[in-house]
């Protein structure tokens, strides 16, 4: 969908707040390898600002008509979603870059044991 496509473009490794086709926000952070995009940590389906309900309630049911899901429980669920505040919305931030660079972290310390067992591997290769 258009909203995946615009989280994924252009080279910010930066988290921001992005809002998907059925208007719920989420946030990411880029998890980058050696230089390369590899993945992406997603948090999601939030409101980062109150919504009009009864004007929310009729896209989400005109939502749930174009694509065939019961209405009366994709709004009743819709309820259920929090509005994040600013602090909160800080806070996701900072807790994202954290475990995208833990993930880095673990990443490079994978590659890093890999090229040692690669070297172990062609020593034992050399003495054969």
């Amino acid at each position: 969908h258009k909203s995946w496509q615009q989280l994924v473009q252009g080279n910010d490794a930066q988290l921001r707040f992005v809002t998907c086709h059925a208007g719920l926000q989420y946030a990411h952070a880029a998890i980058d390898l050696n230089g390369k995009s590899s993945a992406m940590l997603i948090a999601g389906q939030f409101y980062t600002q109150p919504q009009a309900q009864a004007e929310r309630d009729i896209e989400i049911r005109t939502l749930a008509q174009k694509h065939s899901i019961d209405a009366d429980a994709l709004v009743e669920a819709s309820h259920k979603l929090v509005v994040l505040d600013n602090r909160k919305t800080q806070e996701i931030t900072r807790w994202l870059k954290k475990v995208a660079l833990a993930f880095v972290q673990i990443g490079r310390e994978r590659a890093d044991l890999m090229g040692r067992l690669k070297q172990i591997a062609d020593m034992s290769n050399l003495g054969s």
